[in-house]
């Protein structure tokens, strides 16, 4: 049995000196530090663990709340995103529907398209955003009437019916200055025909409008018919009003098909508009 009154005598002797030095300990108080440095020592190890627990913890939380988050703005750009599809989707029909299409010719191009976002008409989305509608964004040119005379030299005749994505003067991106045409889209082949009659004077390639058609029409006008996929027509040809020239096509700098369409006079561009009839 241990005796607790018992006391250690400690006695400490300098080197150098003559003189010692002593004092008396408890047993009892040795013991009682021992225990009590022990217990203090499993409480800071445990303390640091929990510490290092807690703090790693904290971190993973802080990592997860980043990537939730992350998550969440991703899910919102993604219903966004289907929603615009969706919008596209239903506009990509009306054109469809407005360019004359058939059912088998428009499974035939959505089959060629498979896996591709729609990028037809990138100004289209935009428009959309602000709250306007089909008829309001895109008109449609629908004049195609060739059953009248056929010996006016003035271009009257829309050239190709369908859906109008760029107006006479309007500033398009990537465009270094304003539009000089209209853009009216159709499916590609749709036949091109002359808006005037008149004289071909050129039919060749070029960088920006691809297969492009020139027609004189001998009293200081012109008309220009770009992106073509076939050119009909040589230079020096005659040709009449409504009188099929070329097929609508996406050459040249070109996001999809369609005819841009210019009225020049003595070598400028006009609005067409000004021109063609309703």
């Amino acid at each position: 049995m241990i005796d607790w009154k018992r006391a250690v005598q400690v006695l400490i002797i300098p080197e150098h000196g003559d003189r010692t030095f002593s004092f008396r300990i408890q047993r009892g108080a040795i013991y009682a530090a021992g225990i009590i440095l022990t217990v203090a020592a499993v409480l800071f190890l445990y303390m640091t663990v929990m510490h290092r627990s807690l703090l790693s913890r904290a971190m993973r939380a802080d990592r997860l709340a980043r990537e939730n988050a992350v998550l969440r703005t991703q899910a919102l750009k993604i219903a966004e995103l289907e929603g615009e599809l969706s919008q596209l989707g239903a506009s990509r029909q009306r054109l469809f529907e407005l360019a004359g299409l058939s059912a088998e010719e428009q499974r035939r191009r959505e089959d060629l398209e498979e896996d591709r976002v729609p990028a037809s008409f990138p100004q289209e989305l935009d428009m959309m955003r602000a709250g306007f509608t089909i008829g309001d964004v895109l008109p449609v040119a629908t004049n195609l009437d060739t059953s009248g005379a056929r010996t006016s030299s003035v271009p009257t005749l829309w050239p190709v019916r369908g859906w109008i994505t760029a107006e006479f003067d309007e500033d398009l991106p990537g465009r270094s200055g304003p539009h000089r045409g209209v853009d009216i889209a159709a499916s590609e082949g749709t036949p091109i025909l002359s808006a005037a009659e008149g004289v071909v004077s050129l039919s060749d390639w070029d960088a920006d409008l691809g297969l492009v058609v020139v027609v004189d029409h001998r009293n200081g006008l012109s008309t220009l018919y770009g992106h073509c996929s076939r050119i009909l027509v040589q230079v020096g040809d005659p040709i009449n009003q409504g009188q099929v020239i070329a097929h609508l096509g996406n050459t040249g700098r070109s996001s999809a098909p369609h005819l841009h369409f210019e009225v020049r006079e003595g070598g400028v561009a006009v609005d067409p508009r000004a021109y063609l009839g309703p």
